[in-house]
């Protein structure tokens, strides 16, 4: 079994306590209940954003659904084309910018 760490590997769940022992998980969620920890900010968001708010990135062709807008991304360019995905990046890019 090997467990993938951000940018480091384990082998075997017996040494996954001990590498974990040295990771700090400074960013807790808030939700009431939730005991969920993690490393930086953006792990934290995206776990609010897809646990607790129930936010999904649908694709504007055939209607699936993702909890991640990259995951949504490489959907398209699989499944749609090339010419789709980079129609749809370049629409995302610009809706970020609106306020």
């Amino acid at each position: 079994m090997l467990i993938l760490c951000f940018r480091f590997s384990v082998t075997g769940k017996h040494n996954l306590p001990e590498h974990c022992s040295g990771v700090r998980l400074k960013y807790e969620c808030s939700f009431p209940g939730c005991r969920s920890t993690f490393v930086n900010s953006h792990a934290l968001r995206i776990h609010v954003q897809n646990i607790h708010q129930g936010i999904k990135h649908e694709c504007p062709v055939c209607g699936k659904k993702y909890s991640q807008a990259n995951n949504l991304y490489m959907h398209i360019k699989k499944a749609h084309g090339e010419f789709v995905a980079e129609a749809f990046s370049a629409k995302s890019k610009s809706s970020k910018n609106v306020l």
